[in-house]
């Protein structure tokens, strides 16, 4: 999340220096490391809020926008949908990894990751981390048929 933001001011930055010229410019306070780090020093408990979102930043912001702004909607809950999802393309994921490129790389373990694959944990950190994974040995198979078809 830190080398996302990190990433994400450095890019408005960037937007900052291209449009100099027009008069228009690009802030980004919230991704300047000095405050992303002040942020990450403060106690989870002045971070989190069951009431209210971005609860270090409401209180930060107060003086100058209306704290309804930052209250607590109902997202709805997607974890029912996106168990389904996994539970319809498991055999192809387990499948597919039997033959890894990230196994291949010495990144995973297919043996042990395998189980996970058939039944994620039900969290949904389990989840997301066999997402990034998911993610990772696409992105690699997606390099090495680009390769391929440029040979």
């Amino acid at each position: 999340m830190v080398e996302s933001i990190s990433y994400q001011g450095q890019i408005l930055r960037q937007f900052g220096v291209v449009f100099a010229g027009t008069g228009i410019t690009w802030q980004a306070p919230f991704t300047d490391r000095r405050v992303v780090e002040a942020a990450l020093r403060a106690p989870v408990s002045a971070r989190l809020d069951a009431r209210e979102d971005k609860r270090l930043l409401a209180e930060a912001v107060a003086p100058f926008m209306p704290r309804a702004l930052f209250a607590k909607r109902d997202r709805g809950d997607f974890t029912a949908a996106i168990y389904a999802e996994h539970r319809r393309r498991r055999h192809d994921l387990v499948a597919g990894f039997a033959t890894a490129r990230l196994a291949d790389l010495g990144l995973v373990d297919p043996h042990r990751l395998l189980p996970h694959l058939e039944s994620p944990a039900l969290a949904d950190v389990g989840l997301l981390e066999l997402e990034r994974v998911v993610g990772a040995e696409r992105w690699l198979r997606a390099i090495d048929n680009e390769t391929r078809s440029t040979r």
